[in-house]
């Protein structure tokens, strides 16, 4: 194993939100933020990983 591959390096940060929905009758949209991998060195640049898990405990009855 390289130094390069034992160093912590960095991992990006997301913030962001929908498109209003249902603008007729409920308008709302939906805010989500989450965490990426580490940063995987390529070159003079590098890349990221990150996976979606939605759980959302709320319900909405039409």
């Amino acid at each position: 194993m390289s130094n390069c591959e034992k160093m912590q390096t960095h991992v990006h940060e997301f913030l962001d939100s929908t498109r209003l929905a249902e603008i007729q009758t409920e308008p709302h949209n939906h805010r989500f933020a989450g965490v990426s991998g580490q940063a995987i060195r390529r070159g003079s640049s590098h890349e990221f990983i990150f996976a979606t898990l939605i759980n959302s405990p709320i319900s909405q009855e039409a």
